[in-house]
């Protein structure tokens, strides 16, 4: 008798322990759980804040001026626009890199012929 109850008890206590190693995992991931939310809040935070900071740039009427002129290629009264063809431009950009090498002379050859 005294060796059932003892095996019962036995068993009792490893139910016990069992049941409190699984309440201490669980415990254990959701605390990781909560410290994964915690750096995304904080990246969501630190984005909003960057994209607070970018309203208030485009809502400036410098940021809509600069808009209207360079995408939708509209002017001033007054002003006149002159559009370069994209040859032109991508020459002007190989003529940079290689300015520091070429003497004034052949840059201005370079540019008419």
């Amino acid at each position: 008798m005294k060796r059932i109850v003892f095996f019962t008890a036995i068993l009792i206590a490893l139910m016990v322990i069992f049941s409190l190693l699984g309440s201490i995992y669980q415990l254990w991931h959701k605390q990781d759980v909560l410290y994964t939310t915690a750096r995304h809040l904080t990246n969501v935070k630190k984005e909003h804040q960057q994209l607070v900071k970018q309203l208030k740039v485009v809502k400036t009427n410098q940021f809509i001026e600069e808009q209207a002129r360079n995408n939708l290629f509209l002017a001033k009264l007054g002003e006149h626009q002159v559009i370069i063809a994209g040859s032109l431009s991508i020459q002007k950009q190989k003529m940079n890199f290689k300015r520091e090498n070429i003497p004034n002379w052949q840059q201005w050859i370079m540019i008419f012929f």
